[in-house]
């Protein structure tokens, strides 16, 4: 591992190069030692400078300096974490996702926004699936209301991680919730994603009975333990004399296979499988009321456009007399968006014909993005789409 940072502690440079090593005690050693140098700050330097370098560290040294900033609540590490999630390297990743939940937690604010902004630019082209443990990290602050909302609104706009989203959400046992969860089990139904369902199914019996999977299985609480417990997986490879990328070869798929099928055969007929069976079958039991929008429109953060409409309704002289969620109430009582049109038009005096026109092309859209309770939540944009799956 080349060191590039200037660190003039011969010692500090020595167990920098111990993170290279593949004897398990020299790298606890080392980690241990180094965590402790929290003052110095060309050590931090190095070890973000090795982080930055992750792709092309050929042994674990980057997941054991991810490890060092994370005990050392680094924060000025938070962007070049967060670019660890741009990579199929699991550990890594999961390294990553650790240190920025310590960071955040000793620093307040120095994680949460950067990783919202981090998402954003991710969610229509994300090759990696870094929004997923991005996510996660913001999973671990689901009780700050910012975090909370952000993620409500990002599970209308990303069907793609909707799935994992709705597990963060539960957490919140906050039931108004179920109503998003509605219009994903309801479209989900509709285009028979059987896992989809499966995993809606439970968000919602999970929420609806106030149970929480952080309470349920707060063993996946990873970032709490020690390090060397946390990572003794990985020590243990090393030790053998594994690097991460022989991990994948055809013997350890056949060994994997084998502890799968094992694990399987021991849990038929246990305890723990007749205790899954009497919650699967609660689960399926479980009743789902009705789509209900006024409930919808309480807990749903607006999407970009609907905000581009309120702002429109205002520039017309409307915005005194209705929100967005007034014309959203109305559509849904409505047959066609050329009545929303004439309602509204007969309030206020539109300047021309061609003003008309563009504010019905804001209505139309509102009419095709907003949920219906004759739809059972879904939008017409929604069933169109389930239409054209239909036909593929």
């Amino acid at each position: 591992m080349e060191i590039e940072a200037k660190i003039e502690n011969p010692a500090i440079k020595k167990r920098l190069n111990d993170l290279d090593s593949d004897n398990p005690r020299m790298i606890k050693e080392a980690v241990n030692y180094l965590a402790r140098r929290d003052k110095n700050k060309q050590l931090k330097t190095a070890l973000r400078d090795i982080v930055e370098n992750f792709r092309i560290c050929e042994s674990l040294a980057a997941i054991w300096a991810i490890v060092i900033l994370g005990i050392m609540r680094d924060k000025e590490a938070v962007y070049c974490l967060l670019d660890v999630f741009e990579s199929d390297e699991d550990f890594t990743q999961e390294a990553a996702a650790d240190a920025l939940v310590l960071i955040e937690r000793a620093h307040p604010g120095s994680v949460v926004p950067a990783t919202i902004e981090f998402i954003e630019r991710r969610i229509d082209n994300d090759p990696f699936h870094a929004k997923i443990f991005a996510v996660g990290v913001l999973g671990e602050f689901v009780d700050q209301i910012s975090v909370k909302n952000f993620l409500i609104k990002l599970f209308e706009k990303d069907k793609d991680i909707q799935d994992f989203i709705g597990s963060v959400l539960v957490n919140t046992k906050d039931k108004g919730i179920l109503e998003i969860l509605k219009r994903s089990l309801v479209f989900a139904e509709q285009v028979e994603d059987g896992i989809a369902i499966d995993e809606m199914k439970w968000h919602y019996y999970y929420l609806a009975n106030g149970i929480s999977y952080a309470e349920k299985y707060p063993e996946n609480k990873l970032w709490k333990q020690n390090w060397e417990q946390r990572w003794e997986h990985l020590l243990e490879r090393v030790a053998k004399g594994d690097s991460e990328e022989e991990s994948d070869d055809d013997t350890d798929t056949e060994k994997m296979e084998e502890r799968f099928k094992e694990m399987e055969r021991k849990f038929k007929g246990s305890e723990l499988d007749r205790e899954f069976k009497k919650e699967l079958a609660e689960r399926d039991a479980q009743e789902i009321e009705p789509f209900c929008l006024e409930k919808w429109l309480e807990i749903r953060q607006r999407s970009d456009f609907e905000d581009e409409f309120q702002r429109a309704l205002v520039l017309i002289g409307a915005g005194d007399i209705w929100q967005v969620e007034d014309i959203q109430k109305a559509m849904n009582e409505s047959r066609s968006p050329g009545t929303i049109v004439k309602t509204i038009s007969e309030k206020i005096n539109l300047p021309d014909e061609k003003s008309l026109t563009v504010f019905f092309e804001y209505v139309n859209q509102l009419w095709n993005n907003t949920p219906r309770e004759e739809l059972f939540g879904l939008t017409p944009a929604e069933k169109m789409e389930i239409y054209y799956l239909s036909q593929e």
